[in-house]
């Protein structure tokens, strides 16, 4: 819902942040948040990561959007060359795994007292040309 993009926002005041949702409803919300909190550099865009031209991201956060294949699908479309894929993921993300042959991952995991385990997965394209278009 582009939380993730507000905190990051508010942390990193120094970056140019993207909310990126298909739902305008969500990123009302962001837009309203961006001005209320004065983030400026916040900019919510109401689109699929599909439909979008490349944006050449040096980092990319997901939170509960798809299958880690899709989101890597993205991530090579829209990242950098050696930037970095935050994935927030439930517990069972290792079923989702078998898509992930080229990738680094380091795995940081933590508890929230109602929804149990989960994990935020740093992914990185193993040293070799970027792949995609």
């Amino acid at each position: 819902m582009g939380v993730p993009a507000i905190v990051l926002s508010l942390a990193r005041p120094d970056l140019e942040v993207i909310a990126l949702d298909k739902s305008k409803k969500k990123m009302a919300f962001v837009r309203q948040a961006a001005l209320e909190l004065g983030l400026v550099q916040l900019k919510p865009i109401v689109a699929r990561a599909e439909d979008l031209p490349a944006l050449e991201a040096d980092l990319g956060v997901a939170k509960a959007v798809g299958s880690l294949s899709t989101l890597l699908d993205w991530w090579v479309r829209h990242g950098k060359n050696g930037g970095t894929f935050l994935a927030l993921k439930g517990e069972k993300w290792t079923y989702e795994s078998g898509s992930c042959e080229g990738w680094e991952i380091l795995q940081h995991p933590y508890r929230l007292p109602t929804r149990g385990n989960r994990v935020v997965l740093e992914l990185r394209e193993k040293k070799g040309p970027k792949k995609g278009p």
